[in-house]
């Protein structure tokens, strides 16, 4: 059960332009409270330039060039969870490791029915689908990033 998270061949940017003022363009697009699919939505072409990090040195030293994208989703068994407190313990240090490399993780065994999944993704669906307006009132408020 492999807990890598790995992006290999990607062509990225490694430098952002200092006098982008990303500040103001982070400001008006969270205050437009529509999200990614708000700007799908409106037909962007692009990926805005406030969605542009610069490569890390770590990860730039990590990947391998293979001219095609490959990627790896660490995946979490939770079957040994309450057998017993190593089993417990391995869990939890795949999960660590799954969070520290790739920042999310996919949960097998978790004991939730497929009927759960399912009406709550079909939820999650109807939300997205519905007007801007309509789901604005559910976004929280939230101050500038410093």
């Amino acid at each position: 059960m492999a807990t890598n998270c790995t992006d290999h061949g990607a062509a990225l940017p490694t430098t952002i332009n200092s006098e982008y003022d990303s500040l103001s363009k982070l400001k008006a697009f969270e205050e437009s409270k529509t999200g990614l699919k708000g700007l799908v939505d409106a037909g962007i072409t692009e990926i805005p330039r406030i969605f542009h990090h610069p490569i890390s040195v770590t990860y730039i030293e990590n990947s391998s060039v293979s001219g095609e994208t490959q990627l790896s989703i660490p995946v979490i068994d939770l079957k040994g969870l309450n057998n017993s407190e190593e089993e417990r313990r391995e869990i939890v240090e795949k999960v660590g490791e799954a969070l520290g490399t790739c920042g999310f993780f996919q949960i097998v065994n978790h004991g939730i029915p497929e009927s759960s999944l399912e009406e709550m993704m079909d939820r999650i669906r109807r939300f997205n689908e519905q007007d801007s307006e309509v789901k604005k009132i559910f976004i929280p408020e939230t101050t500038p990033r410093q």
